[in-house]
C-alpha cells in the first residue's frame, strides 16, 4: 500500500500536482517514517524552506551515505541563511526605528527576533542591550556582542560599568567630564542616579550634572576659526598705527593720502606673519608653502618673525619721521621772529 501511494505521490510530484503529492508523501512517511525516498520527495514539493531542510535532515538521517542529499541540504540551508540574514536586517531597521521613536518594548520585541534570525547581528545584540529592562539580560546581550566583535568598545565599557555598579558609571562620568565629553558624561551621572537608592547620593549626583551643564555651557560656546582668530590678533599693530595717523593729520579724514593706506596694509601683513608664525605653524597656508608639516624648522620661523618685525616697524619709523618733519616750522631756533612779538 505504501508502495503504491509513494509512485502515485511521485507521479503527482512531477505534473507539479504539490498539494496532491504533499498528502500521499505524508501518509507514506506516517505508515513507514524510516521510507528515505519519501522524505527526499517531500522536500522538493514543500514551499517552505525550512520544512524542506528539516525533510532533507530526516532523509540523511536515515542514510548519511547519500552525498547528494548532503549537497543538496549544505546548498538550502546557505539559501536559507541568506534569507534569514535579508529578514534579519529589514526588521532591524524597524527596530532602530522604534527605539527612536521612544517605542523600547516593540523595540526589545523586534531586536530578540532579529537575534533569533541572525544570531551574529552585533548591532542588534548591543541595541538590545540597551532596551531590556532586567540587568541579566543586558549583560546577556553585550558578552554576546563582544564574542562576537572583541574589540566593541561601547560594549566593553558598558559591560564594565554594570559589573562596577553605580560607582562605575560615575567614575566613567568623571573621566568623560575631564576629557570634555559632556554629553556623554550627563549621560553617565543620569544612568547612576537612575542605579541608587540614596536620596543624599542622588542630590550629589544631581549637583554633578548641574556641574556639567555649567561647564558644557562655557566651553561649548561658538569658537572662531583659525583664520578668523589670527586676523583678531594681527589687527592690533594695525589698529594702532591707523589711530596715530589719525592724530598726525589732526582727525581730518580728507588729509589722509595714499601712503598712509599702503603702510597700513604693511602693518598688517606684518603683524599677521609675526602671529601666525608663533600661533599657527600648522596652518594651512604654511603646509601649502613648506609641505604638510608647516613651519617647524626654528630658523625658518625666526626668520620670518624678522621680516615681520621689520614691516610693521618701519611704517611706524616713516611716519614718527614725517612727525618730526611737521614739527620743525615751529622750532623756536628756526622762528624768523621772536616769540612774543
Amino acid at each position: 500500500m505504501s508502495a503504491q501511494k509513494l509512485r502515485e505521490a511521485i507521479v503527482a510530484a512531477r505534473q507539479q500536482d504539490k498539494q496532491r503529492a504533499r498528502d500521499l508523501l505524508w501518509m507514506v512517511i506516517h505508515e513507514e517514517p524510516q521510507n528515505e525516498l519519501a522524505w527526499l520527495w517531500l522536500a522538493t514539493v514543500l514551499d517552505n524552506l525550512d520544512e524542506r531542510i528539516a525533510a532533507l535532515e530526516n532523509a540523511l538521517t536515515i542514510n548519511p551515505q547519500r552525498e547528494k542529499t548532503r549537497t543538496y541540504l549544505a546548498k538550502l540551508k546557505t539559501a536559507q541563511k541568506e534569507a534569514r540574514a535579508a529578514e534579519a536586517e529589514q526588521l532591524f531597521v524597524k527596530a532602530v526605528a522604534q527605539y527612536e521613536g521612544g517605542s523600547r518594548v516593540v523595540a526589545r520585541d523586534i531586536l530578540r527576533r532579529v537575534v533569533s534570525l541572525n544570531e551574529a547581528h552585533v548591532e542588534a545584540w548591543y541595541l538590545l542591550a540597551q532596551v531590556v529592562s532586567d540587568r541579566a539580560d543586558k549583560m546577556i546581550a553585550l558578552e554576546r556582542v563582544l564574542s562576537l566583535e572583541p574589540t566593541h568598545e561601547k560594549a566593553k565599557r558598558d559591560l564594565f560599568l554594570l559589573r562596577e555598579g553605580k560607582q562605575g558609571w560615575v567614575n566613567q562620568a568623571e573621566d568623560a567630564l575631564v576629557n570634555g565629553r559632556y554629553d556623554e558624561a550627563l549621560t553617565l551621572y543620569s544612568r547612576a542616579w537612575v542605579h541608587t537608592n540614596s536620596a543624599a547620593e542622588r542630590l550629589v549626583i544631581e549637583k554633578r550634572m548641574r556641574e556639567v551643564e555649567r561647564q558644557a555651557a562655557i566651553n561649548m560656546r561658538p569658537v572662531l576659526d583659525k583664520t578668523t582668530t589670527l586676523l583678531r590678533l594681527a589687527s592690533g599693530p594695525g589698529l594702532l598705527y591707523l589711530l596715530l595717523a589719525f592724530i598726525h593729520v589732526g582727525f581730518q579724514v580728507a588729509n589722509l593720502n595714499l601712503q598712509v593706506f599702503l603702510n597700513l596694509l604693511i602693518v598688517l601683513v606684518g603683524s599677521a606673519l609675526v602671529v601666525s608664525v608663533h600661533n599657527t605653524p600648522r596652518h594651512k597656508i604654511w603646509r601649502q608653502v613648506f609641505g604638510p608639516a608647516g613651519l617647524q624648522k626654528t630658523a625658518v620661523r625666526w626668520a620670518i618673525t624678522l621680516i615681520g618685525l621689520s614691516l610693521i616697524l618701519l611704517p611706524y619709523l616713516l611716519l614718527f619721521m614725517n612727525a618730526i618733519d611737521r614739527l620743525a616750522p615751529v622750532r623756536p631756533d628756526l622762528i624768523p621772529f621772536p616769540i612774543g612779538s
